[in-house]
């Protein structure tokens, strides 16, 4: 077996317990933060969050 080298990047940090990863059309990653309460949207680098007032658990794409 030959196991090529790889290399790996950071996308976004400080999130609180992220699960549930999606991918929309566009490339943007969806994912909520189950302990932040929120629905996270990475868009080019940058961490957008929305409150969902609860604590949100998985994702899914529609």
């Amino acid at each position: 077996m030959i196991i090529k080298a790889f290399t790996t990047r950071v996308l976004a940090a400080g999130l609180d317990f992220p699960e549930g990863p999606l991918f929309d059309l566009s490339g943007n990653i969806w994912l909520v933060e189950l302990k932040g309460g929120n629905l996270v949207e990475i868009r080019a680098g940058e961490v957008i969050r929305y409150p969902t007032g609860g604590s949100p658990n998985g994702g899914r794409h529609r």
